[in-house]
């Protein structure tokens, strides 16, 4: 049997909520830093696991944007709270810009890292050649069957690997801390379903 991945995503006591959600091929682990430096300031702070990503749980649909952030916002009040402030990373970003335009009442506060919003992020695939360049090879690559999982998943997911050292400052990958992040990140990837419906995400993004 598989080894469990860690299930601590919870810190703090008080309000305001503040949710964390990663971005592609993460989980609420690579969160976590931020996550114990705002439970240290006092305030609620939860890292998430995305429908379909590490310990979640996984249905076979539900991966669209508006489906994505209604769970972000459902959560906050299953969490107890009337609203809260989303930080979200990459992907992450993404569901939580959706999250704010869907349900504003609910999110009090937004901040994103690495995800424009989704309506620049489309204008710049559009007009911007460079932009275009960066941003659509992979979304289309990701929409043929089967070989993107295989991709993911291969050699014990050394790609998820590869995606974090490539975006890691340069001294990072010498760390005990991204060895242990990055052999997380990997275990999480294998984990039955999870590189299909990670990847279920990015294709919704484009079919929508």
């Amino acid at each position: 049997m598989a080894e469990a991945l860690p299930a601590d995503a919870d810190a703090g006591e008080l309000p305001p909520l503040v949710l964390l959600v990663h971005g592609l091929s993460g989980i609420w682990w690579t969160m976590r830093a931020p996550m114990l430096a705002l439970a240290e300031a006092g305030f609620h702070a939860v890292a998430v696991d995305l429908r379909g990503h590490g310990d979640s749980d996984k249905p076979p649909r539900g991966y669209d944007a508006w489906t994505l952030a209604s769970d972000l916002t459902n959560l906050v009040r299953a969490l107890g709270h009337s609203s809260a402030v989303i930080v979200g990373q990459g992907e992450g970003g993404f569901y939580a810009w959706t999250a704010a335009y869907r349900r504003p009442r609910a999110v009090r506060g937004l901040v994103v890292v690495g995800s424009p919003h989704p309506l620049a992020t489309r204008r710049a695939a559009l007009r911007d050649r460079h932009q275009r360049r960066a941003l659509v090879p992979r979304l289309v690559a990701d929409q043929v069957p089967r070989l993107p999982e295989r991709r993911l998943t291969r050699d014990g997911a050394a790609d998820v690997e590869e995606m974090l050292r490539s975006r890691s400052a340069p001294t990072w990958p010498e760390t005990d801390d991204f060895r242990e992040t990055a052999e997380l990140l990997r275990r999480a990837m294998l984990i039955p379903k999870v590189a299909h419906l990670s990847l279920e995400s990015r294709r919704w993004m484009v079919r929508s």
